[in-house]
Order: C-alpha cells, then structure tokens, then sequence
C-alpha cells in the first residue's frame, strides 16, 4: 500500500487499487490521473512547474539550492516514489534512471505507448484474418468477441458494424444463406451479432440434426435451404455491403439474444 504526503495538508493513501504490470497500463493511467488532477499534482509530471535550483549566479556558483527548488525536490521525490510503489516490481526496476516524477511518467507512456500500438496492430489483423473452421458457432463467436473485448482495453473499440462484418466474413459456404440475409437487411434494419449467431446457430443445429440421420458419412445438402449462389456472387456478398449503416463505436459484450 502506497502513502504520500506532498506537503502538510496532502496526503495520499491507498489511492490506487491496482499495480501497473503491463496489460492494464489505460486502466492505472486512468486512475493515477485522476488522483494527480485531484491533487493538482499534475504539475510534477507534465512538467508545467520546474523551478530554477538557484536563485542567483552567485548561489550557483557556491551550489546553493534555493529554498523554492529544495521544497520542491522534496515533494517531487516523494511523487516518484509514490509513482513507482504504483507499480510491479520488475517494472518500477526499468525507471532506475529517472530522476524526477515527470521522467517516470513519460518513461511509462513511451514504454506502453508503442507496446500498446503493436498490440492493437496483431489483434486487428487477428480480427481480419479469423475464420470459423471446424469451431462451433459458440466457440466461433466467442473467439472474435475476445479479440473486441481485447480491442477496447487497449481504448480502441471495434463498431458494431465491423463486428457483425468479422463474424460475416468468416463464415464457410454453408452459413452463405446467413450472409446473404445479412446483405438483404443492410440499410434497413440494425443489424446485431446476437442476430448473425442466433441465425448461424439454427443452421448449425439443423446441420447436426441431419447429420444424425444421415447414413454413409459425408454433410447434408444445403441446396434446399441456402440460397444459390455462384461462387463470384457468393464472394462479392461477403464483401462489404454498398448501403452501409453507421457503426455505434460499441466495444466489449454484445447484446444477448432476443
């Protein structure tokens, strides 16, 4: 538990829950800033004040600090090691070299900063890459619902849109009759992905079914039930739509189904 007192009526105590250990760097950022605004300790790590440490040429020359720089320094020191006791060990190990409280907390953003933007690079191109294979629908769904829950802890939330799109995309031949609904209500009606996976998951559950009474191996036809389709028109439905409708810029869960 971390305490620190800036000056004699400023006290922090136990003010951050949680120890910054390199997958939650947004969450105590959030959360150290909004005790440093409410400390109005900002000033230290941005760097807004940072006082001469003489006053004249003459102290300088004889090294004398002024009184304004030595109150400051003291309470600065007290913030960075506030700062560091924020944070798991291995970590606060890495801003050994940081003087002052405004140089830990530009080598943390720099640190997560870049790590954060590959990040959202890999779980972008995971989310454009996915396909459904062999997973079940459930399993399927939940994947890529893992990627945009992953997505928006980083503060980069996937739309509803692209992730009806994601889950469109990867879909085999025979959910085609999915896409193909999915294309027909684009523009008319908001479309869910609790709407594409209650769809898929009574194609999946009629394909089970058939299978079960199916003698002498191989699938059930779909001809009956999907749509025909050339496999031009099949591709060019799974692309994006002409009639867009606005993403809502959601992130995390999406809604149950009906």
């Amino acid at each position: 538990m971390s305490s620190l007192s800036i000056s004699d009526d400023l006290t922090l105590t136990d003010e951050i829950p949680i120890k910054l250990n390199g997958k939650n760097y947004l969450e105590w950022n959030e959360k150290v800033e909004a005790v440093l605004k409410a400390r109005n300790l900002l000033e230290f790590v941005e760097k807004i004040f940072d006082p001469e440490p003489y006053a004249s040429e003459s102290d300088r020359a004889q090294n004398i600090e002024s009184e304004k720089f030595r109150r400051w320094f003291v309470q600065d020191q007290m913030l960075r090691t506030w700062l560091l006791s924020s944070m798991r060990k291995d970590l606060a190990s890495l801003m050994t070299g940081c003087q002052y409280s405004w140089q830990v907390w530009e080598t943390v953003k720099e640190l997560f900063h870049s790590h954060l933007a590959v990040r959202v690079w890999q779980l972008r191109s995971e989310l454009g890459t996915i396909r459904k294979g062999n997973l079940s629908v459930s399993e399927y769904v939940g994947k890529i619902q893992s990627i945009v829950d992953s997505l928006a802890e980083t503060g980069n939330p996937v739309s509803e849109e692209d992730h009806v799109e994601a889950v469109l995309a990867g879909l085999p031949r025979e959910f085609d009759s999915v896409v193909k609904m999915a294309r027909m209500l684009e523009g008319l009606t908001p479309i869910a992905v609790s709407n594409i996976e209650t769809w898929c998951l009574v194609l999946e559950e009629k394909y089970t079914s058939e299978y079960r009474h199916v003698d002498g191996g191989g699938g059930p036809s779909t001809q009956d039930d999907e749509p025909s389709c050339s496999p031009e028109c099949s591709t060019a439905e799974r692309g994006r739509g002409s009639r867009r409708r606005k993403g809502h810029g959601r992130g995390g869960r999406h809604r149950g189904r009906n």
